[in-house]
């Protein structure tokens, strides 16, 4: 388990940030579906993560986790972004995977994955297209920083923000790959709500590899940033370049189920950036 850990932490940093893309307004999906509300607002996660492993002739080898993660808001601050001052918030992530133990997720070696982005209200909504009808898949940031474990802080290079694969297993998703259903009542641990729910369904392709992911989320204005429980799968596969479709090969799959358990009070932000 600890060796999966690391490789877990390693690849956190290069799979949680985006290319550079040129800054434009984000759909409200991922984690991120609401523009924060309160300041010092902090909400928790909890629920499992799987993986399991395809190799040519050997054993599959699944690998199982218990996972939390922490959502902490902080603002409004003005900042410059797009051309103009506007209000931001400090929108900061901690993601904990191994297991449970007496003093929370016990994540070995690897540690915990922290990450703090400042990100504009206005790009912000719970849709899943810009002001001109275009998908984006990005939340765009003003700045932002990441810890791995007990690495050093480091500046994040791109000025877009993706919680997709490592920090969550939610997409940006594209209109039509969307669905949304019908509003019930979810109980949580975190208390009832009123929530919409989605089903997602997704594939990303190239002439090597194959990535699908499906989801299934439920959503509510009144749970802070959005999400209140969510599952999802994530299949990835290969093949050779020159080789036709039907000869793509599962590789690994992945799956996580989070529920909304707990909204409380955060004291101080864990992850202090220059300057601070």
């Amino acid at each position: 388990m600890t060796h999966t850990l690391k490789r877990l932490a390693r690849g956190a940093f290069f799979a949680i940030v985006a290319g550079c893309y040129a800054a434009s307004p984000a759909a409200a999906q991922g984690l991120i579906w609401y523009p924060p509300k309160e300041d010092g607002a902090e909400f928790r996660y909890e629920g499992t993560f799987e993986q399991t492993n395809f190799e040519p002739n050997s054993v599959e080898d699944t690998f199982t986790w218990d996972r939390r993660l922490t959502i902490r808001t902080f603002g409004p601050v003005d900042a410059d972004f797009d051309g103009k001052t506007q209000p931001c918030w400090w929108l900061e992530f901690k993601l904990e995977t191994g297991k449970i133990s007496e003093t929370g997720i016990d994540t070995g070696p690897a540690g915990p994955v922290l990450s703090k982005v400042l990100v504009p209200e206005s790009a912000i909504r719970d849709q899943p297209v810009d002001e001109l009808g275009l998908p984006v898949s990005f939340l765009p940031i003003v700045r932002g920083y990441i810890r791995v474990g007990n690495g050093p802080v480091q500046e994040l290079e791109a000025k877009a923000f993706q919680v997709f694969p490592r920090l969550a297993t939610l997409r940006h998703y594209r209109p039509t790959e969307l669905t949304k259903g019908s509003e019930s009542t979810i109980d949580t641990p975190a208390g009832s709500f009123t929530a919409t729910e989605y089903e997602a369904d997704s594939n990303v392709e190239s002439r090597d590899f194959q990535v699908k992911n499906q989801a299934t989320l439920f959503v509510s204005p009144e749970a802070g940033v959005g999400p209140v429980r969510w599952s999802s799968r994530t299949e990835r596969s290969r093949k050779e370049s020159t080789q036709p479709r039907a000869t793509f090969e599962l590789k690994s799959r992945t799956s996580e189920t989070m529920e909304l358990r707990n909204i409380g009070t955060a004291l101080q932000s864990e992850l202090i950036t220059p300057g601070e």
